[in-house]
């Protein structure tokens, strides 16, 4: 029974998130769109045909879905790499002794746009590479739902066939030597193109390295949707932004929770309950659960954090948005979605360091996330393995690491991660005090969100500790 409520507990939050998810696109894209002076969509009903549909024809190679090949005497001026034109690569810079990245980009991203622009700089930096950019930013630019379902896996097929024609072109490389760095949405579709390669034509994929995957095609064991472990001979995740637009996982052959995953130093907030109940359930058009204008004669709902703490609505009689409903004068942030995304775009920068960085992120294994933040973990010496662009093809499980609040992010080497023993306390006493006074599924929920998985875990940790 405990377990079945702790299951139950995790369907009803992974649903919100994609209400959240969705309704967060819509205010992406009305920030995106103001900027370029465009008439934005004012609905989430505006999103299902939007400027960024995949127009016809369905196939690879598609218009716009491009391959830009950078090297480092090609950083101003990339290739365009023509898949169907054996010449393509000839005439390019190609150098296959030299290690072979593709990055894909996340919703809003380009080549031209950080953090392509970025990483391209700190590899160049390093040495020499074949930085291949999948650029399809005029299909991220606003969300288009009714192509959420399959357009993930088109951009995959199609970058798939990008990775056929490297590994069957004479002067090409194999799959196995291929590194695929995606970031956000970008994560995912990296790995859904291990499903358009053979494993007998074009082997299996060297690496893919997930910059904390979105939760919004994330939908618990659905393995066919989303990056995993199965899908390269290794897969390292970084999670900065979990359980808010980043996935809790874990999913991969190594998975690296930075600061704990979900919250970074130097944005809004620093804790991980960072969802109102208020939002947690409401759920649509479901008027048993939430406050609607069925309850009283008049109702009349302000709203301030909508989105955030609050829920969307409309719901009363009357519904008034002030300051636009969901961001306030004088808060951390001006909008939605700067609010939502400060943690989880910091994973590209701590990503972009570690590619150059003599220090080193150094991380290390830990039972859980309440071990970690209470300093209870301390591993040997030889259980430290390196995060981000050097980290050990050999690494497995779970590891956490710090760092910095300011740019240069990685602290290095530290063989004792300590907290301080006010704050260990206090946490000790906090679940000692309320454990016989919290409802089973409450002392369930703040088990699971502090241990390893939100939406994956099969256990409650104090449910069956205390």
């Amino acid at each position: 029974m405990r377990y079945k409520i702790a299951k139950d507990s995790n369907i009803r939050i992974c649903e919100s998130f994609f209400v959240v998810w969705c309704l967060l696109l819509l205010a992406i894209s009305a920030e995106i769109s103001a900027q370029e002076e465009q008439k934005k969509p004012e609905t989430v009903q505006d999103l299902f045909n939007t400027t960024s549909c995949i127009p016809k024809p369905y196939r690879c190679p598609h218009p716009q879905i491009e391959f830009y090949l950078y090297t480092r005497r090609s950083q101003e001026n990339p290739d365009l790499i023509n898949v169907r034109r054996e010449d393509s690569l000839y005439n390019s810079l190609f150098n296959r002794l030299h290690p072979t990245k593709i990055v894909v980009h996340g919703f809003g991203g380009g080549r031209n746009l950080a953090p392509s622009t970025d990483m391209r700089d700190a590899y160049f930096h390093k040495g020499d590479y074949n930085i291949f950019i999948v650029d399809y930013g005029t299909l991220v630019k606003e969300p288009c739902l009714k192509q959420m379902e399959w357009a993930p896996r088109f951009c995959a097929k199609c970058i798939a066939q990008l990775i056929r024609y490297l590994t069957q072109h004479p002067r090409g490389v194999k799959a196995d030597d291929l590194h695929l760095i995606g970031y956000s949405v970008g994560a995912h579709i990296s790995g859904l193109v291990a499903n358009y390669l053979s494993r007998n034509h074009d082997g299996k994929l060297g690496r893919i390295t997930g910059l904390d995957p979105t939760i919004v095609f994330y939908m618990g064991n659905n393995r066919s949707r989303d990056l995993d472990y199965t899908d390269a001979h290794f897969v390292d995740v970084l999670h900065t932004g979990a359980g808010i637009l980043g996935q809790w996982g874990p999913t991969g052959h190594a998975d690296f929770y930075i600061n704990g995953g979900s919250s970074q130093p130097g944005c809004a907030h620093d804790t991980l309950f960072s969802l109102d109940p208020t939002i947690v359930f409401y759920m649509g058009n479901n008027r048993s659960r939430d406050l609607d204008y069925t309850d009283a004669h008049f109702v009349d709902v302000l709203h301030t954090g909508a989105g955030i703490l609050g829920q969307w609505g409309p719901t009363g009689h009357a519904d008034f948005y002030i300051n636009g409903g969901s961001s306030q004068p004088g808060c951390a942030h001006d909008t939605l979605f700067k609010t939502l995304a400060c943690d989880h775009t910091k994973v590209t920068p701590y990503f972009i360091e570690s590619i150059v960085t003599q220090k080193g992120f150094w991380a290390y294994p830990c039972p859980n996330l309440v071990s970690y933040l209470t300093g209870w973990c301390d591993p040997p010496k030889e259980d430290y393995v390196l995060m981000g662009e050097h980290v050990t093809p050999k690494a497995r499980g779970v590891y956490y690491v710090s760092t910095n609040p300011e740019p240069p992010f990685a602290k290095g080497f530290l063989e004792k991660q300590s907290r301080p023993l006010l704050r260990r306390w206090a946490l000790v006493r906090y679940i000692s005090n309320h454990r016989n006074h919290m409802h089973s599924t409450s002392r369930c929920l703040i088990g699971l969100i502090m241990s390893d998985s939100l939406c994956n875990l099969g256990f409650c940790m104090y449910e069956n500790n205390y």
